[in-house]
């Protein structure tokens, strides 16, 4: 994944060899606590351009009962999701594309209806159903990639900054109005429902339209709004210079007595 996603090419990315500058390691802002530090070293010295070089360590296989020092699961798990959280443009044009395509096909099979292609049913019920889901599925992956571009580093597309950019109280009415559409559209349906003393619709096709759209409507207002509330969340964190800044809690700061240090130590 590391290769594939930030143009890396090594055979061990987990090597607890390394050696680096000081002053490119200052800049990277590397902030992992566990097994996972390993691959941000490598990731971020690969989005800042460094030049990286491997060469074979060596390894052997461990002394035979040697307690292994790795959670498979976890550190597994953990190693994955930082990765993925550095390049969240595979999640933002994913998310794209599959919201877009969704949505166009489901478009084309509510004004079509079931058609007849090589044999095969098409746009049927069945296809109705899984283009709604690939469509809310699709706004929440980009949703998720607007959180996940400031922390990253990365410059997001021109729809997506448009959005990220936007004023809040731009943000509030097109919020409102995405859940006032949402909600006079599910209105409508159950107006048609209740008219036809709420037993089957007839039109299936246009209902699960009607369905994508609300979805696809609700999604976004939900996805927009996480969105821009882990953003400010983000802004407002410490950074870990004041992190290691703040004092402890409950803990005074005590003047060390300069006789107990060695000569020549700094007090």
């Amino acid at each position: 994944l590391i290769n594939r996603l930030f143009g890396t090419r090594l055979s061990d990315c987990n090597s607890g060899f390394r050696c680096v500058r000081k002053a490119a390691y200052e800049q990277w802002n590397l902030r992992c606590d566990g097994m996972e530090f390993a691959s941000e070293m490598i990731i971020k010295a690969a989005k800042a351009g460094a030049k990286i070089i491997e060469i074979p360590s060596g390894l052997r296989p461990s002394p035979a009962g040697r307690r292994p020092h790795l959670r498979t699961w976890r550190d597994g798990m953990r190693h994955l999701l930082f990765i993925l959280s550095e390049r969240p443009r595979l999640f933002e044009v994913c998310g794209l594309a599959m919201a877009g395509t969704a949505t166009a096909l489901q478009t084309v099979a509510v004004v079509t209806g079931p058609v007849r292609l090589l044999g095969v049913s098409v746009f049927d019920v069945h296809t109705n159903a899984l283009l709604i889901l690939g469509a809310v599925l699709g706004v929440n992956l980009w949703t998720l990639s607007m959180a996940m571009m400031k922390p990253a580093g990365e410059e997001p597309l021109r729809i997506t900054r448009r959005f990220m950019d936007m004023d809040e109280g731009a943000l509030f009415f097109l919020l409102l109005a995405l859940m006032a559409l949402a909600a006079i559209a599910a209105g409508a349906l159950v107006l048609v429902w209740a008219y036809q003393g709420f037993q089957g619709i007839q039109f299936v096709h246009g209902l699960l339209g009607a369905v994508h759209g609300i979805a696809l409507l609700a999604s976004l207002a939900v996805g927009l709004l996480s969105a821009a509330i882990l953003q400010r969340a983000d802004a407002h964190s410490p950074t870990p210079k004041q992190k290691s800044a703040a004092p402890e809690s409950g803990k005074v700061p005590v003047e060390r007595d300069s006789r107990i240090d060695p000569p020549g130590s700094e007090g």
